[in-house]
C-alpha cells in the first residue's frame, strides 16, 4: 500500500511539470505572434503612440546671424575739418582732420606747413612735413571718450618758437597738399606763443623801425618855424593795452624867429591821392603844444592809426603859425610811393 501511494505522488509531479512546460510554450508562441504582427502591421500614428526623441535631440532651430553693417567707403579729403594746438608744459601740440566732400572723417598721404605768426603777422615757426595715412591716429573726446576721428598731429617745442607780439595769441596756419594737388587751408587764431616784455617789446619796435624805415629830410620852412620830416615808416605800439601798428613819422623843428613863439600844428593828417584821410592816434613823442624860445629846437614821432600797409601817395599836411594876412601856413610833405 506505502509502495502505491509513492508511485502515484510521482506520477502526479510530472504530470505538473508537464502542464506547466506547455503553458510556456504557449506563451512564448503567442508573444512572438504578436511581436511579428506587430512588424508587418505598422500602427497609424496618433498623438498618443508617437515616439518623442530623447531630450538632447530637441534643438532649437539657429538663430540668425548679426546682419553685417555694410563697409562705407570715404572719398578723397576735400577739406580740413579740424586744425587746433594744445599747450603742454614746454611743448605745444597741433593736430588736425580731414574730410571728404560728404564730411566723412578721412586719412590721406600727403604734405603739411605749418606756419605760426604774430599779431604783426611776423612768422615765428615755419616747417614741412610729408604725411602718409598711417601717421594719422584715433583721437577721442577727453571727457566721453567718443571717437572724434583719425587725426595727424606733431610736437613743437616752444624753444622752437621765436617771441612775438601778440595782446593775448599767436596765430597759425596749417596747408596740406594732397599727391593729386588739392590744396587745403586752415587757420588757427589761439596758439600759445612766447612774448616779448614790455622793455623789450619796446626796444625791438624801435629797432625795427630805424631797420625799415624811409629816409626823406625834406625841410620847409613858413614864419618862424622849420619843420623837418626826417622818416617814415610802419612802427609797433602798444595802446590801451593792445598792440597795433601805425604809420610812424619823424618830425623836427627850429624857432628860426626872434620871439618865443608855440609849436602847435593844428589839422595833421595822412591823404591819400584818392581821398583817404587817416588821423593821428593819442600817442606819440612829438610835443605839439610846445613853447620854443628863438633857436631852441623839438624833436619826437606822430602816429597815424589804420594806414594800411600797401598804401601809396601819402601826403602829410598840417597847418602851423599865420602870415601877414592871418592866414594859415599849411605845410606838405608828399612821402613818396
Amino acid at each position: 500500500m506505502e509502495g502505491t501511494n509513492a508511485i502515484f505522488a510521482i506520477l502526479m509531479v510530472a504530470g505538473i511539470l508537464l502542464l506547466a512546460g506547455c503553458t510556456s510554450t504557449q506563451a512564448d508562441n503567442n508573444q512572438q505572434a504578436v511581436q511579428q504582427q506587430s512588424a508587418v502591421q505598422p500602427q497609424a500614428p496618433n498623438s498618443n503612440n508617437m515616439q518623442q526623441p530623447p531630450a538632447q535631440m530637441q534643438t532649437s532651430p539657429p538663430l540668425p546671424e548679426e546682419p553685417t553693417a555694410p563697409e562705407i567707403t570715404v572719398g578723397a579729403p576735400d577739406t580740413v575739418s579740424k586744425f587746433t594746438s594744445a599747450s603742454e608744459g614746454e611743448v605745444t601740440r597741433f593736430y588736425f582732420m580731414l574730410q571728404d566732400s560728404d564730411g566723412r572723417n578721412t586719412v590721406s598721404d600727403g604734405r603739411a606747413a605749418l606756419r605760426i605768426y604774430d599779431d604783426t603777422n611776423e612768422t615765428l615757426y615755419y616747417k614741412e612735413v610729408e604725411v602718409k595715412s598711417s601717421d594719422f591716429v584715433p583721437y577721442k573726446f577727453p571727457l566721453t571718450g567718443q571717437k572724434m576721428g583719425d587725426a595727424y598731429e606733431w610736437r613743437i617745442k616752444d624753444s622752437d618758437i621765436k617771441k612775438g607780439i601778440a595782446t593775448y595769441w599767436g596765430s597759425a596756419e596749417l596747408t596740406f597738399t594732397t599727391p593729386s594737388g588739392n590744396r587745403m587751408i586752415a587757420e588757427s587764431t589761439t596758439v600759445s606763443i612766447p612774448t616779448y616784455t614790455d622793455e623789450e617789446l619796446e626796444q625791438k619796435s624801435e629797432q625795427d623801425y630805424q631797420v625799415r624805415a624811409f629816409q626823406l629830410n625834406q625841410k620847409m620852412q613858413k614864419g618862424s618855424f622849420e619843420v623837418t620830416v626826417i622818416k617814415y615808416g610802419f612802427f609797433n605800439a602798444t595802446s590801451f593795452g593792445k598792440i597795433a601798428q601805425y604809420l610812424r613819422v619823424d618830425i623836427s623843428t627850429v624857432n628860426t624867429g626872434s620871439e618865443t613863439e608855440y609849436f602847435s600844428p593844428n589839422s595833421m593828417s595822412l591823404l591819400g591821392p584818392n581821398g583817404q584821410q587817416y588821423d593821428t592816434a593819442y600817442i606819440g613823442t612829438l610835443d605839439t603844444y610846445k613853447s620854443l624860445y628863438p633857436g631852441s629846437y623839438a624833436q619826437g614821432y606822430v602816429l597815424f592809426e589804420e594806414v594800411p600797409t600797401d598804401a601809396i601817395g601819402l601826403k602829410l599836411v598840417f597847418e602851423l603859425g599865420y602870415d601877414a594876412d592871418y592866414d594859415k601856413y599849411v605845410f606838405e610833405y608828399p612821402l613818396g610811393g
